[in-house]
């Protein structure tokens, strides 16, 4: 299939039952594509032409959406997340806010025509504390699918596209919408992050091409049987953050030319990609054709391309030149961190904590560990000691909840110290090795594991609500998954029985479970609450574990009535 400029996605030059995209079994073809565009252009027409909000949570009302609203003429605005305050934010003052849709019947779709090139806005972590606006020209994103196609083009071999990671980030904006379009490729439009999706893929099925992260793919391989479907894709990719070279081997069982890893930002598109080996320079990257590179005296990459503008672009990645044009990349230079490939900006979490009534100033500092986390340092204000002294766990709870309207959840901190004042040395400079002194834990001699969380309140009313401690000591994380921890459905089961004895007293034998739903994953160190209620004529036990994101599982256990 022949690779279109963006622009000229409209025009009918492909046939009409050409499969653009797949939801299960139901697929959406260009005419469709078309329109559904057009129907998205009459809205904003009709609405009135000006920035407008892309927010539309499922794949196909984004593209559809996306390509829509360009060809009204309108600029584009794609948060960074779905979160209430942030939508509310990018929103304000826009022409108008795009959420699902509008669909057109068959053979309504209007004459096609070319996409003008207009201004998508990308908003991404900046370093000062504010969300920070990436405004792209729609030749600048073509620009970036003509170069992954030349790099990559023949690595596909016509399989569709599946992706686990959101579209609405450049990444998956890019891998998983854009460049499938151009080139002509069938993507899927629901997200694969769950790996029970990947299940039913039937060994020796068609050749597709995955676009994940580093998260899934050092997961995927403890959570399901990955040689019953291997070779599991031609080609994969991976983005966000770096692949440890021991998942990068690993990962060409299943993928046998290795994962392609993508270095990059939102500001600069793609700067570099590597596929590891076992070879001493395995871990190099490689420029795209139309990078240069520079080496700031501090060691910052600098780079400059066609797709970044006319003036080199400095980056806060710390990286060294090795002959043949190459480099190594060494870290950080700034206090942006990603955690789950999520772009976090720490000022930006402590300005929006010290912002709340019940704190005077804080600091954030990324926590080592075999689940790498956020650690919270506050100063709190007459007003939050008072809460804090009646009820410490409601101080953190209600935090979390304030981050949670503007953060996803992987930002939340999950751990917190309170504190009279921050600990700044004698130059006024608050040091992150002092922060994370204060977390650090010290070796304790051998004891038995314990397997039931600390109790940190217990209260009563409609219902009966535990407030839980999950150390990462307990029993139940050991060996559940290595090097990525998680609470088993059985044992929140048990907690919920355990518990429900401590509130209601002797519940009678056990007869069943009903209703059993686990809606996420549970990690150590989440700050979680039980929430219990009996009713005692039909001997059920209702249970629900939450935290600040929300309900984690929910179910019924039953009863049976006491011996005589």
């Amino acid at each position: 299939m022949t690779l279109l400029p963006l622009s000229q996605l409209l025009d009918c030059q492909r046939p009409p039952e050409h499969p653009v995209a797949v939801l299960g079994n139901r697929i959406y073809t260009q005419e469709a594509f078309q329109r559904e565009v057009a129907a998205v252009a009459a809205q904003a027409l009709a609405a009135g032409m000006g920035r407008w909000l892309l927010a539309c949570p499922d794949a196909w009302g984004f593209l559809t959406g996306l390509f829509g609203l360009l060809q009204a003429r309108c600029t584009v605005v794609i948060p960074p997340n779905y979160q209430p305050e942030t939508l509310a934010r990018l929103g304000a003052g826009a022409a108008g806010t795009l959420r699902q849709p509008e669909r057109l019947p068959p053979g309504d779709a209007g004459p096609p025509g070319p996409i003008p090139d207009g201004t998508v806005e990308f908003w991404t972590s900046g370093s000062t504390g504010e969300a920070k606006r990436i405004a792209k020209t729609l030749s600048q994103l073509d620009a970036e699918v003509q170069v992954l196609e030349a790099a990559f083009g023949p690595r596909f071999q016509g399989g569709t596209v599946l992706g686990t990671v959101p579209h609405h980030h450049i990444y998956g904006c890019l891998f998983r919408i854009l460049w499938p379009l151009a080139a002509g490729r069938t993507l899927a439009l629901e997200p694969w992050g769950d790996p029970t999706r990947f299940q039913p893929l039937p060994a020796g099925g068609a050749p597709l091409a995955l676009v994940s992260s580093p998260a899934l793919l050092s997961r995927l391989p403890r959570l399901m049987d990955l040689d019953a479907v291997a070779p599991l894709a031609a080609v994969a990719f991976s983005s966000g953050g770096p692949l440890s070279a021991e998942d990068a081997l690993a990962w060409r069982r299943w993928v046998p030319g290795g994962v392609v890893e993508i270095y990059g930002s939102t500001e600069t598109g793609g700067i570099a990609w590597r596929i590891q080996t076992e070879a001493a320079e395995g871990d190099l990257w490689t420029p795209f054709a139309d990078v240069v590179l520079a080496f700031g005296a501090d060691g910052a990459l600098q780079v400059a391309s066609p797709r970044v503008g006319p003036e080199p672009l400095r980056l806060e990645d710390a990286a060294e030149p090795v002959p043949g044009g190459r480099f190594r990349l060494k870290g950080r230079l700034d206090r942006i961190v990603k955690l789950e490939e999520k772009r976090i900006a720490l000022p930006e979490l402590e300005a929006c904590l010290a912002a709340h009534p019940w704190v005077q100033r804080a600091a954030v500092v990324p926590l080592e560990g075999p689940r790498a986390s956020l650690g919270a340092v506050v100063v709190l204000t007459g007003e939050g000691r008072a809460v804090a002294l009646a009820q410490r766990h409601r101080l953190v709870r209600g935090l979390q909840q304030h981050l949670a309207q503007r953060f996803e959840a992987v930002a939340i901190p999950k751990r917190w110290r309170i504190l009279d004042e921050l600990p700044f040395d004698d130059r006024g400079k608050l040091l992150p090795s002092a922060l994370a002194a204060l977390f650090a834990t010290h070796a304790k001699k051998a004891a038995p594991m314990p397997t039931l969380p600390n109790i940190l309140s217990h209260r009563s009313g409609a219902e009966e609500v535990f407030a839980l401690d999950l150390d990462p000591g307990l029993l139940a994380f050991q060996g559940h998954f290595p090097g990525n921890p998680i609470l088993p459905g059985v044992v929140q089961v048990d907690w919920a029985i355990r518990l429900g004895v401590i509130a209601f007293g002797p519940l009678g034998p056990f007869q069943g479970i009903t209703q059993l739903k686990f809606l996420d994953l549970i990690h150590p160190g989440e700050a979680l609450e039980l929430h219990l209620t009996l009713d005692p004529d039909r001997r059920k036990l209702r249970f629900h574990f939450s935290a600040a994101s929300g309900r984690k599982s929910t179910g019924v256990v039953v009863f049976g009535a006491a011996a005589e």
